[in-house]
């Protein structure tokens, strides 16, 4: 295996690990609502945001740097 499929594959261990230690329900207020949510859920739902954001954010830089170059030759 790949160094980086090594590191990946560690790194979502420890991701479950941490999720399912934290299953107890916590109140969370959106404007004038309050929902119960397990922390897992919103736990994982943060991770997923930035993971998200995180790809976003990597495809646009290298999207930018592309026409950099292509505009510079």
């Amino acid at each position: 295996m790949k160094t980086k499929n090594i590191i990946i594959l560690i790194l979502i261990i420890l991701l479950l690990i941490i999720l399912f230690q934290n299953l107890s329900p916590i109140p969370i207020q959106i404007f004038f609502w309050t929902l119960n949510v397990s922390l897992l859920l919103s736990l994982l739902v943060s991770f997923l945001i930035g993971l998200v954001v995180g790809i976003l954010y990597s495809t646009n830089l290298s999207r930018h740097r592309s026409n950099q170059k292509s505009a510079g030759n």
